[in-house]
């Protein structure tokens, strides 16, 4: 695959983005309702986007991507997933690669993308979920796969796009969370469905969208959307909606954004995960807000960016998580927490927010090198519970059109 220019692509995007009205994607990549063109062999290609995630936290750790397309990481290290060649954890921002387009990180392995469209990976590895045909744990970047263009990453299994829009899946797969058919563990890449424009898994479940807006799901699911409290190991993918153009998979609650940018959520609701003002789980999918941009679900938390850039939070706030300046145990409807936001990610115990003048913020529990006014680092070891900044020139979310 030869390089790609993104800063072209991303132009190029842009442009059809004001034309088409289409959704910003922040967090993963969305995609519905998309004008279509011809090629020169006549058949029609679908226009998608993709935005890569510069920012990401994972389980006692995070990680950016600076302006300059390098990556740094810092935190807890134990099985190699800072990627700087040990398992020493480390508190400071450690340099690991240049050239880096997107990084995912959801538990202890960590999955980067490069500018060239290669995938590299490296920490835990003990269910084959780096990919490469072994489980030995890598405490280095380690090359995949070329032509990948989206990834994302669940605790014990990895999901990639490549450039055709073809679905790839590997590692931990006993409730069929790769979506192959089995339920043994996959070692290396495989195909696993094509037309895909997103992907996103958390846990042992995984959710697709196809060109045409449609919802597919797979692994460890309640697929009766109406019977939140049946789980089932789904082993191939299954149709569950249509007209959607984000989603985010949580620890047991599912968030996704239809194509006229309302937002829906299903599934538990025990810690006001859901945002209705209760901590009831409703059956079916039920309407959270409008103008929603991009949605993150975590193990017990939703973050939502709106289209005005503000973002906003609710779940179980343990350690100040969801940012609201309290250590109030329950946010159960959706609260205000900062304003000119472009990415947002959730890890363990952490978050982090990118603003759209490329100041990373944070706040949770995580050892943040915060620096003070004299551009120096200083080390906070406490619960933080509103957003704080801890460095600037990271990079935004690079946009480009792939074509199926």
């Amino acid at each position: 695959m030869k390089a790609v220019n993104y800063n072209m692509l991303r132009l190029k995007y842009n442009n059809i983005f004001i034309l088409i009205n289409f959704l910003t994607i922040i967090a993963l990549l969305g995609g519905c309702d998309y004008p279509s063109r011809s090629n020169p062999h006549g058949r029609k290609t679908e226009l998608t986007t993709i935005q890569g995630r510069t920012i990401t936290a994972g389980s006692g750790s995070a990680m950016f991507i600076d302006s300059n397309n390098r990556l740094f990481t810092w935190g807890q290290n134990e099985y190699g997933q800072l990627g700087d060649g040990t398992t020493t954890d480390r508190y400071r921002f450690t340099h690991v690669m240049n050239d880096v387009f997107m990084i995912s990180s959801r538990h202890v392995h960590t999955m980067a993308i490069r500018t060239d469209g290669s995938l590299w990976a490296w920490g835990d590895n003990w269910l084959g979920q780096l990919g490469d045909s072994t489980t030995i744990d890598r405490y280095s970047p380690l090359h995949i796969m070329d032509d990948v263009v989206y990834v994302a990453t669940g605790l014990s299994h990895t999901m990639a796009i490549k450039d055709d829009g073809s679905l790839w899946g590997w590692g931990s797969n006993l409730s069929g969370e790769v979506g192959n058919g089995t339920r043994d563990d996959q070692h290396a890449p495989i195909h696993i469905m094509d037309n895909v424009v997103a992907v996103s898994c958390y846990g042992s479940t995984t959710m697709a969208i196809k060109t045409d807006g449609s919802l597919w799901a797979w692994g460890l699911f309640s697929f009766n959307l109406d019977d939140v409290t049946t789980i089932h190991n789904l082993l191939n993918p299954r149709q569950i909606m249509r007209d959607i153009a984000y989603v985010s998979v949580g620890g047991a609650h599912v968030m996704v954004i239809r194509a006229d940018g309302s937002l829906w959520a299903w599934g538990q609701n025990r810690v006001g995960q859901l945002g209705i003002g209760s901590v009831e789980s409703p059956s079916g999918p039920i309407h959270i807000m409008d103008d929603v941009s991009s949605v993150v679900a975590g193990d017990s938390i939703t973050m939502a960016i709106k289209t005005d850039g503000s973002l906003w939070a609710w779940g179980h706030n343990y350690n100040g998580v969801l940012g609201v300046g309290t250590a109030e145990e329950l946010i159960v409807t959706p609260t205000h927490i900062m304003d000119d936001v472009v990415a947002v990610s959730h890890g363990l115990e952490t978050t982090l927010a990118l603003q759209q003048d490329g100041s990373l913020w944070a706040w949770g529990w995580l050892k943040h090198p915060l620096i003070d006014n004299d551009n120096q680092y200083t080390l906070s070891d406490d619960f933080i519970l509103y957003p704080t900044k801890i460095i600037d020139n990271v990079m935004l979310p690079s946009q480009l059109w792939i074509n199926e």
